[in-house]
């Protein structure tokens, strides 16, 4: 009879067993299978790149006839696998309003960014915003739409934007920061920036940008210990090789009243970077200050050559020229400067319009003129490219 009882017990816990697996195993069948879940696990695939399991989820969400979410996993693959155009055309395609909707138009913005679209851009994002106001995703684009047209008082709202909602995103902190340090109205601001920046994940290359604008800033703002401390921060082939790590360093221990060993610093890295206009700018400054008015000369002259509207170079030009006594040269450098001023007081008026302006095509063909006169041509192509965005070009 215990036998008997035994062996029953025995038999119902194994079904019982038996009955919880099953139903533990029905349930991750269950969730695994749902829609919701594979969409997710599709979009994890997408961020792993992993296509070919992107690909299997979104025809198993398809065929369970989820065909919007199918159509904007299909249009995300064909976008991060750059194909834009195809995935426009398959995102046109949803029906649905809500979140589908919402994701699909600030995915349609990123992929026309991809084709430098930025006023179509600018509608898919906006739509996005007028929709979720707290839209990462749309933020980051019309950040990087507004900047390419100039408007970098638009783009500063809305990378405030995304270090709001994404505190961790170091290249936003940067990206701030580079508009303040340009627009040159708020160095305190762009000094906050640069170092939340670093205090957040960044590559190699932005980390060392990120030091060199930093430093670059304390000594502006008058502070050439704070500036020294920060490019002992950048790593050691940077620091050692790098022109402009290294002109700054001379500048600072100059600042500090280093002059022997700013003089020894630009000699040695001359040697292996002759023609480096950062360091020949900064030695021509220290040899004026020595009395050494000849060879200033010969660097500013060698600095000019590579930029003959660099009108504070050529102002110190013209300063070594007239202690040498070269007085007829002297006063054609400062008609020099005075002719670069003026283009490049036209340049900073227009800046401040554009800014606020990013779809006047008027006034981005008159920025790419004056670039051209100021040798400028990259930023001329870049204004040229701004001003074809523009609906009323």
């Amino acid at each position: 009879m215990r036998t008997a009882l035994l062996s029953w017990k025995l038999a119902l816990g194994g079904l019982f067993a038996a009955l919880l697996v099953a139903g533990g195993g029905g349930a991750w069948w269950y969730r695994t299978s749902r829609p919701a879940y594979r969409v997710e696990a599709a979009q994890d695939a997408l961020r792993r790149g992993d296509w070919d399991e992107a690909q299997r989820l979104l025809e198993l969400v398809a065929a369970a006839g989820h065909r919007d979410e199918a159509c904007l996993l299909r249009g995300d693959l064909c976008y991060r696998t750059g194909r834009p155009i195809e995935a426009i055309r398959e995102l046109n395609t949803i029906q649905s309003q809500g979140p589908v909707r919402v994701r699909a138009a600030s995915l349609g913005g990123w992929c026309y960014l991809a084709l430098w679209n930025y006023w179509e851009a600018s509608r898919h994002f906006r739509y996005a915003l007028d929709q979720d106001g707290d839209n990462l995703s749309a933020h980051r684009g019309l950040a990087r739409v507004y900047y390419h047209q100039g408007a970098l008082a638009y783009a500063e709202e809305h990378l405030e934007a995304v270090t709001r909602l994404d505190p961790a995103n170091g290249e936003a902190w940067q990206a701030l920061g580079v508009i303040h340090k340009d627009l040159d109205k708020n160095r305190v601001r762009a000094v906050e920036c640069f170092e939340a920046a670093l205090r957040r994940v960044l590559s190699r290359a932005d980390r060392g940008a990120v030091r060199l604008d930093l430093a670059a800033l304390h000594f502006k703002t008058g502070n050439p210990a704070a500036a020294l401390e920060i490019l002992d921060g950048l790593d050691p082939q940077t620091a050692a090789t790098n022109p402009v790590a290294l002109a700054l360093r001379a500048e600072c221990l100059e600042a500090q009243q280093q002059h022997a060993a700013a003089c020894d610093l630009l000699e040695r890295s001359l040697k292996d970077h002759p023609q480096a206009v950062e360091l020949l700018r900064v030695r021509a400054v220290l040899a004026l200050h020595d009395d050494k008015f000849a060879e200033a000369a010969s660097d500013l002259e060698t600095v000019l050559a590579t930029n003959r509207h660099d009108y504070a170079t050529r102002f110190q030009l013209a300063q070594a020229l007239e202690l040498l006594g070269k007085r007829g040269e002297a006063a054609e450098q400062r008609r020099r400067v005075d002719e670069s001023r003026k283009l490049l007081g036209e340049l900073t008026s227009l800046n401040s319009q554009v800014t606020v302006k990013p779809w006047d095509a008027q006034l981005q063909h008159r920025l790419a003129d004056v670039c051209e006169r100021l040798d400028k041509h990259d930023l001329a192509a870049m204004w040229r490219r701004a001003a074809s965005a523009s609906p009323t070009r």
